[in-house]
């Protein structure tokens, strides 16, 4: 981790929570999540960016639910 670490302005999670996918500090698309941690309808996930080191949360809500054929 060469540099100073850059903090998760709002700036930086409104373009992330756009396209996701990517570090929102240096933008490496080389990121890799923990195992994902469901309480109710809620989930979280810890991530890491393998290229700037940071590491985030990212949050999730039951928004729908599809019934699957058998």
């Amino acid at each position: 981790m060469a540099g100073k670490l850059k903090k998760l302005t709002a700036r930086r999670k409104r373009s992330y929570l756009r396209r996701g996918n990517c570090c929102p500090c240096c933008r490496s698309e080389s990121i890799t999540g923990e195992s994902v941690d469901i309480i109710g309808a809620q989930a979280s996930q810890e991530v890491t960016c393998q290229e700037c080191g940071m590491r985030w949360c990212d949050v999730y809500n039951l928004v729908d639910v599809e019934e699957m054929e058998s």
